[in-house]
């Protein structure tokens, strides 16, 4: 059995690359997973307990390469008063954090775990939020189908995004509106029932339908999606992490910024993301304009995205 901690980036409309990805984990891989995960937050970023103090990598990036602050009033504070002095504690600069980054890649090899990611360029398809979740359960569904194993989707909890009346709807009823869900929550939800559909003995329309009809079916997830908040799971802050560098990695592959050059110009970090794609240990699908998955054999086709 795996357990499958995901999120999700780029979803906000000024992006132009939307991705959903989570890390595979073996259960017996579990515990190890996040006591090492744990040594590595405490040695690059000074964090004794990522329960207490949560990682946002986002902010933490943006404030060591460009000096900027979250532009939320409540974050920034947060930022200020948890953050920062971590940061000046342990003297974090742009190299620390490269390391620290490069340092998270090894550990999916180290512990043999497998990220799965699945990236859409907002501009190239319609209902991105919805196809970039079920290209990624068509990626998971192969994995556990090599793996001879099923899985159990644990996900960054949108709460704060359901309304009561949305609480109401039937997400499991046979026909129902799409476009009436506005929770990723509920689409996420919605999107896994009807991709398992089969099971029930119920034939209902796919709203995200792939080229091949039974790439859209799911086999090898159990259950629902679990959601609990980001900052109760080591492992899905660690999601989130690896999620942003490879949306800015392949921004980056189209317009490089100068100041960014010491991570993405960085040949120990490409052979780390071409070492990892070999070993099975990092897979990255998008899809095609025919909704056909197309599996990126090499971390320099992100600038294709």
């Amino acid at each position: 059995m795996y357990l499958v901690f995901t999120d999700e980036s780029g979803t906000n409309k000024d992006s132009k690359i939307v991705l959903y990805g989570g890390l595979a984990v073996d259960e017996n891989n579990l515990i190890k997973s996040e006591i090492l995960i744990t040594e590595i937050a405490k040695e690059f970023l000074g964090i004794e307990n990522m329960l207490e103090v949560e990682i946002h990598f986002v902010d933490i990036f943006n404030y060591i390469f460009f000096n900027r602050l979250p532009s939320k009033r409540n974050k920034r504070e947060n930022f200020k008063f948890k953050i920062i002095p971590l940061i000046q504690k342990i003297d974090l600069n742009k190299e620390k954090l490269t390391n620290f980054i490069i340092e998270l890649f090894q550990f999916l090899a180290k512990l043999n775990i497998t990220f799965l990611v699945s990236i859409l360029n907002r501009n190239k398809i319609e209902n991105v939020e919805g196809y970039v979740f079920k290209n990624f359960l068509n990626l998971l569904d192969t994995f556990l189908n090599e793996k001879n194993s099923y899985g159990v989707l644990i996900a960054d909890g949108f709460y704060n995004q359901v309304s009561k009346k949305q609480e109401k709807i039937n997400l499991f009823f046979m026909d129902i509106n799409i476009s009436n869900l506005n929770s990723k929550e509920l689409l996420f939800k919605r999107i896994l029932f009807e991709s398992t559909s089969w099971k029930h003995k119920i034939n209902i329309k796919d709203s995200f339908p792939l080229k091949n009809k039974f790439e859209s079916k799911v086999y090898n997830v159990v259950g629902n999606m679990l959601f609990i908040p980001s900052n109760e799971s080591h492992l899905i802050q660690i999601s989130d992490i690896l999620l942003y560098i490879i949306k800015k990695y392949s921004e980056y592959l189209k317009n490089p910024i100068k100041k960014m050059d010491l991570i993405f110009k960085n040949e120990y970090l490409e052979e780390t993301f071409n070492y990892l794609i070999f070993k099975g240990n990092l897979k990255i699908a998008t899809l095609r304009n025919d909704k056909d998955t197309l599996l990126l054999d090499e971390a320099d086709y992100l600038k294709n995205i």
